[in-house]
């Protein structure tokens, strides 16, 4: 292979870990945060499913942007300040790590979840509460950062942040292992085995003990997401694989290249994981999109709308902090600064119309509002005919009165 095609590669390379990682950025920040607000509501958040759900949403934005960001912060060369590349390695590498293993465990806990609510055992099915499941996710996390915590001491870089690698083949090696065991294998095995019992119960289960249509909805979302996690980390567990075979192979520049190309590849395929679930979540539950339109998807839609310009801006300006501006580009600069910042405080001013245009149930109160006080006159008139019947009724007639004196 010639030098060309490898500088070809290496341009390839950093071009998509630019983009992509902007593109997972962007899709998981907002579907996760719209995760994270629909299995807080009120008509979710008291199903333990939901609660595993919500903690793998929080999960995935952890590894999103301790992954995705710092990566694509590098193809714009922004490193991290002068001496402090050795702590921001072992941070970096432990958040990102930690996480995605996490998000991949939740997943599996909420398969174990939905197959002791599917049970006809009473024992088996108050293992599906609320309060099981908070204890349950305390317990991964504590785990987890056991078996993670390891990167602080196998990784390391330089001052700059520039690089950031194994410190030896052993640690390599292990993290492989880790990487392999604890993401691409166990937790698919596990989603397996608890998805089929739970299909399994669900069809022998009698009919007068039908789970009712959330749990259903939430056990065909989980099904989903079970079947996208296993397609999307099959290939970083073949990768890692082939790794562990060829581990004492002496490569040549051209296959390292090469190998380093498709492992960018499979990795983000891993992180991709992290993105689609609320996409995934609308699509097949209608439970789930009616708790979305619920959560005046207007709003948060106006507001990613307009907030958008404000990030692209800021982003722009870290990434030519260190650049010459000639004094035109400077003014060109400041003039779209203006811009995004009142589109930024548009949503301030929003929220009143958005809600009238939207809500029914807005411009019903919003009219009893504003019809107060004809509300006060109409009131008004019923107290008076009540006051004067009372009157008559109590104040006695000429007749009565004359009946009165002649008794």
């Amino acid at each position: 292979m010639s030098s060309s095609v490898i500088i070809d590669l290496s341009f390839i390379q950093n071009q998509f870990t630019r983009y992509m990682s902007f593109v997972l950025l962007v899709s998981g920040t907002i579907g996760n945060i719209l995760n994270c607000l629909i299995f807080t509501r009120s008509s979710l958040r008291t199903k333990s499913c939901s609660i595993y759900f919500l903690a793998t949403s929080i999960a995935n934005l952890v590894a999103l942007y301790f992954s995705c960001l710092t990566r694509s912060l590098i193809t714009f060369d922004i490193y991290t300040a002068p001496n402090q590349g050795f702590i921001y390695c072992k941070a970096r590498t432990f958040l990102t790590y930690m996480p995605l293993s996490a998000s991949s465990w939740f997943i599996v806990a909420a398969c174990v979840d939905r197959y002791a609510s599917s049970s006809t055992s009473v024992r088996i099915r108050s293992f599906s509460q609320v309060k099981v499941s908070q204890r349950t996710i305390c317990g991964v996390f504590i785990i987890l950062c056991f078996i993670w915590v390891q990167m602080f001491v196998c990784f390391n870089g330089n001052s700059e942040g520039t690089t950031c690698s194994p410190v030896s083949q052993f640690c390599n090696t292990f993290n492989t292992y880790s990487l392999l065991i604890f993401y691409g294998l166990l937790p698919p095995m596990c989603m397996f085995l608890f998805g089929w019992m739970t299909i399994q119960h669900v069809r022998h289960r009698p009919i007068n003990r039908a789970i009712n249509i959330k749990d259903r909805q939430l056990t065909v979302m989980l099904i989903v997401q079970v079947l996208l996690f296993q397609i999307l980390s099959l290939p970083i567990s073949i990768q890692r694989i082939y790794a562990l075979i060829t581990t004492n192979e002496s490569k040549s520049v051209n296959r390292i290249q090469i190998e380093n190309f498709i492992l960018q590849f499979v990795n983000y395929a891993a992180f991709t994981n992290t993105t689609t679930s609320f996409y995934m979540f609308t699509l097949t539950s209608p439970l789930f999109r009616k708790e979305l339109k619920s959560l005046l998807i207007v709003q948060v839609l106006l507001f990613q709308i307009l907030s958008l310009p404000i990030s692209i801006q800021r982003i722009y300006a870290l990434i030519t902090t260190n650049e010459s501006k000639s004094v035109n580009r400077i003014q060109i600069e400041n003039f779209i600064l203006q811009f995004v910042n009142y589109a930024a405080f548009t949503n301030t001013t929003t929220s009143f119309y958005m809600f009238t245009l939207t809500s029914p149930l807005f411009r019903k109160e919003l009219k009893s509002l504003l019809c107060f006080s004809n509300r006060q006159r109409v009131n008004i008139a019923p107290i008076q005919i009540t006051q004067q019947r009372i009157q008559r009724n109590t104040i006695p007639s000429q007749r009565q009165q004359q009946a009165i004196k002649d008794a």
